[in-house]
């Protein structure tokens, strides 16, 4: 006699569907990559491993939205190729120190081509995992932010032209002042002339200290609204620091009082006068924003040696 036969009908969600065995390497292998791949997919940034030959061996998917690239462009090329070429070799020095592990993490930022042709600003931080069997290379970590270090350029550009236009009104009321001592010592030679007498040589001695101060502050306003490099040369300090603390003073207003700490004997730097300066000015200009109540900066200059 035949047995009576049971239809079993089963109800599951989508949990437990698998297909093949749920215990197969390669597929649970599979599903991880997936699931891995699913959540870089909608990450703000990219995550890239690039291998000891410093081809890509894997990018995820975000380097799309990002880069205009696919992950399929970037096969076939190096780690390098789309690195702004004044920033290779900075790229460049990091990899080699990760890669010869004298360096275990690395942050910078670097600017990177756009599929465009436009160079977007990456922040990274790359990692060595090459001894990582299931790596085996470097893995780079990357957020765009261009848009962020534009506005933050803005925003210094603001801070450095509003404290341009409070130095120039300082540099102003030293020129009015200058120009007085030269137009009264020319009256007076002048006075001298009608009465036909030798021209006192003090009146000369005045225009002459007033012309040579006039160019100091020329030459040092310029310096401060000046962004190319000059020339470099040997050049003493203290009265680099001397000159800009008379520019300066004007600028950081009477609430807050610039104290100099020189050293009496100090030895000559070689450098760029126009940087210095610029570093000063923006020391002053933070200082002055960190104190608006008032208070005391003070610039010391010493000899020391590096080792």
């Amino acid at each position: 006699m035949k047995q009576p036969v049971h239809a079993v009908t089963t109800v599951c969600d989508a949990s437990c569907v698998t297909s093949g065995d749920p215990d197969d390497p390669v597929q649970r292998l599979a599903q991880r990559e997936a699931f891995f791949r699913a959540v870089l997919q909608e990450s703000p940034d990219i995550a890239m491993v690039v291998g000891a030959d410093r081809r890509y061996r894997f990018v995820s998917s975000g380097i799309e939205k990002i880069l205009g690239w696919t992950e399929a462009d970037l096969t076939s090329l190096r780690a390098l190729e789309l690195t702004h070429p004044d920033d290779v070799p900075v790229v460049s020095e990091m990899f080699r120190a990760l890669l010869s592990d004298s360096l275990d993490v690395a942050r910078i930022a670097y600017r990177v081509r756009h599929k465009n042709g436009s160079w977007r600003t990456l922040e990274v931080v790359a990692r060595n995992e090459l001894s990582n069997p299931a790596v085996g290379g470097i893995v780079v970590n990357g957020r765009d932010v261009t848009n962020q270090r534009r506005l933050d350029e803005h925003e210094l550009e603001a801070r450095r032209l509003e404290s341009l236009g409070r130095l120039a009104g300082g540099v102003a009321h030293d020129f009015n002042n200058l120009l007085t001592v030269v137009l009264s010592s020319v009256e007076l030679m002048r006075n001298d002339v009608r009465r036909d007498r030798p021209t006192n040589p003090e009146h000369l001695d005045a225009v002459a200290d007033a012309a040579w101060r006039a160019t100091g502050l020329t030459r040092q306003l310029l310096s401060f609204a000046r962004k190319q490099s000059t020339s470099r040369g040997p050049f003493d300090l203290t009265q680099a620091v001397r000159g800009a603390a008379r520019t300066l003073q004007p600028m950081l207003g009477e609430d807050i009082t610039l104290v100099l700490q020189l050293t009496s004997e100090p030895w000559l730097v070689l450098s760029e006068q126009t940087l210095v300066d610029q570093i000063l000015l923006n020391l002053a200009a933070n200082a002055r924003d960190a104190m608006p109540t008032g208070g005391t900066i003070t610039f010391s200059v010493e000899n020391a040696e590096v080792r």
